[in-house]
């Protein structure tokens, strides 16, 4: 998981509140799928992470190319187009 804060938010915790790991609910949030996680329970943390104050989510699973964005009270599902590199006819994925 990749979390960002606005600074914002940041603005007015203490030294201690920003130690270890700290008790906020990041604005926005990446999941990256690996080989052993499950997409349903990613999708609930997903979820969660939404209901508990995130404005903005992307849940990615590089082995289907699929990608999840997820904002309150709404879900946007995409399949990634198999783009092909500059001056190769292979494309980005096998």
């Amino acid at each position: 998981m990749l979390p960002y804060v606005l600074p914002d938010k940041l603005m007015g915790l203490t030294k201690d509140d920003l130690t270890g790991f700290p008790r906020l609910c990041p604005d926005f949030v990446v999941e990256l799928l690996s080989i052993s996680d499950s997409l349903s329970k990613s999708q609930q943390k997903m979820e969660r992470w939404i209901e508990n104050g995130a404005s903005l989510g992307w849940l990615i699973d590089p082995y289907e190319k699929k990608s999840t964005s997820t904002k309150l009270g709404r879900n946007c599902y995409r399949e990634w187009p198999c783009a092909s590199r500059r001056g190769s006819s292979r494309g980005l994925y096998p």
